[in-house]
């Protein structure tokens, strides 16, 4: 199985997720806004990455 990582840059207003690939390459990556609704948009966005 390839090696995924996942890193989050959280700030107090908005959270940006990034996927790396095994070569270390951007995947993808996603901004939402701080909020009650971040946790629950980041994991469906993360959801495809083992």
């Amino acid at each position: 199985m390839p090696t995924t990582v996942i890193g989050v840059d959280p700030h107090k207003r908005s959270h940006t997720a990034v996927v790396l690939d095994a070569a270390e390459q951007i995947d993808s990556n996603v901004q939402v806004a701080a909020d009650r609704r971040q946790v629950d948009r980041l994991v469906s966005w993360a959801a495809p990455w083992p």
